[in-house]
């Protein structure tokens, strides 16, 4: 039997882990069940902090539906969206239509980058609600690989431990945890996307990994 909270609050561990999970998600998405969008607000601050420019390059780590990574298409942004749930690409390449954006399946729990991404080569990582599926420290060294150096953006979006409910369950992180994804890098952002800072955005420029390897 399926734990399905276990799957939705934890990293798989092994290859038998990986499997349920991905079936987990891909019955998710087959069941089109509704998840929230991001608001005008999310993506109004989007602009602000991480300020996409034509042409520029994102990927979207873990894009579900695929409805942020159309949105920056529409900002003029040349976007991938990634997942590892084969149903979740098919309903956001059947939604999103759009010259700038594309969808692939792809499993960030691999060792290996997307196909086409080369270290050096993104202006914009998107990580938004994802980074607590992911073996985290093995994540951002590789979003630093493939970012531009000095101008490539990493934009986290987060749930903070410290400022949910009593009781709240799910793959949050501590401030102590978020003062430590912002190290190692040339210019950090950090910004409230809900009322009290339940859920908060990072924008990490200058990839300083990146930098020491050249």
């Amino acid at each position: 039997m399926i734990n399905k909270n276990r799957l939705q609050r934890s990293v798989p561990q092994n290859a038998a882990e990986i499997e349920l999970a991905l079936r987990y998600w891909n019955r998710l998405y087959e069941r089109r069940q509704q998840s929230v969008p991001p608001s005008r607000h999310e993506l109004d601050q989007f602009r602000r902090y991480v300020g996409p420019r034509l042409g520029q390059r994102a990927i979207d780590v873990g894009c579900g539906r695929g409805r942020f990574t159309a949105s920056m298409a529409r900002m003029g942004v040349d976007a991938t969206g990634y997942d590892w749930a084969t149903a979740a690409i098919k309903i956001a390449t059947g939604t999103h239509s759009s010259r700038r954006v594309r969808f692939a399946v792809h499993d960030f729990l691999s060792e290996t980058s997307p196909e086409g991404v080369k270290p050096g080569t993104v202006d914009i990582v998107v990580c938004r609600l994802t980074l607590g599926y992911l073996d985290g420290k093995h994540f951002m060294e590789q979003a630093s690989r493939w970012l531009r150096p000095a101008t490539g953006t990493l934009h986290l979006v987060l749930e903070t431990s410290e400022r949910q409910p009593p009781g709240w369950t799910s793959l949050s992180h501590s401030e102590a945890e978020i003062e430590t994804l912002c190290e190692g890098w040339d210019e950090t952002q950090r910004w409230d996307i809900s009322v009290g800072g339940a859920l908060i955005g990072l924008a990490l420029r200058g990839p300083q990994l990146l930098l020491g390897e050249k």
